[in-house]
């Protein structure tokens, strides 16, 4: 039997909880790609303004590609926190964070293929109707994490993510949207608490001075800390469906064989 979605909550924030010092490394790690990227956006664009190539800003096309490695860099840190959550859930000891990296690193780009076949599948079905898109996705939910867990490879974790779901759609469904909505509206609400004083000063800073432009950069930092501090409740939920998934298989009932004097 599946656990409850109100288990699979209860049980995200224990695991959280109890985990925190074990985390916090990897949500630092998560972290520091997506504070250069808005310090690195601020400095393009604030002291390189002019800077051009044809219609496009040179500071804009310098901030989009240091803006790929940093996020390609946060993702190679997210494959190895996701493998530390699993760990954690399941009793089992965690190498060491150069050793969690490593191996997250041989795992990469098949992380990267199965994200963007899942997102090509669910777009395509989203562009036909939304119905098949949603199916798609709800399919596909889970390749991500057969990739970065259980190091199967692309099209395996495509096949096996299905198989998780298959016969008991809407079970899944409802474990998998409840949890991530209620915890991602908890995470919403924290930082939209902790973004108040900044947000504050912003209103009441002249928009064309230096000074507000600091401030942006300070509460976009904030928030991207308290985001990191706190989306991973919502992976752990996530990881924890995907492991119940798996430790209660479904199975189609076997077809009863008749006998010819029920025929007669």
């Amino acid at each position: 039997m599946l656990m409850s979605i109100t288990d699979i909550i209860v049980e995200s924030y224990r695991l959280y909880k109890n985990n925190v010092k074990k985390f916090f490394p990897y949500i630092l790690l998560t972290f520091i790609p997506s504070a250069l990227i808005v310090i690195a956006r601020f400095i393009l664009t604030y002291f390189a303004p002019g800077a051009s190539l044809g219609t496009i800003g040179l500071s804009f096309l310098s901030f989009l590609l240091v803006a790929l490695l940093l996020s390609a860099v946060g993702f190679w840190f997210s494959i190895a926190f996701i493998r530390v959550i699993a760990n954690a859930y399941t009793g089992k000891t965690s190498g060491s964070i150069g050793s969690e990296l490593g191996t997250a690193k041989k795992i990469f780009w098949p992380a990267v293929g199965v994200t963007i076949l899942t997102a090509l599948a669910v777009l395509g079905g989203m562009i036909l109707l939304i119905i098949p898109g949603i199916i798609f996705m709800l399919w596909f939910a889970f390749s991500y994490a057969s990739v970065t867990i259980d190091n199967t490879d692309v099209m395996e974790s495509l096949h096996k993510s299905k198989a998780l779901v298959d016969g008991r759609w809407w079970k899944v469904f409802w474990r998998l949207v409840i949890p991530g909505l209620a915890l991602g509206i908890l995470v919403y609400v924290i930082i939209d608490i902790v973004s108040f004083p900044t947000d504050y000063v912003l209103k009441h800073t002249n928009p064309s001075s230096s000074l507000y432009s600091i401030w942006l950069v300070v509460g976009e930092i904030i928030i991207s800390f308290f985001t990191a501090l706190l989306t991973p409740l919502t992976t752990i939920a996530m990881v924890i469906l995907y492991f119940e998934l798996k430790k209660t298989p479904h199975t189609a009932p076997t077809p009863q064989m008749t006998s010819p004097e029920s025929l007669s």
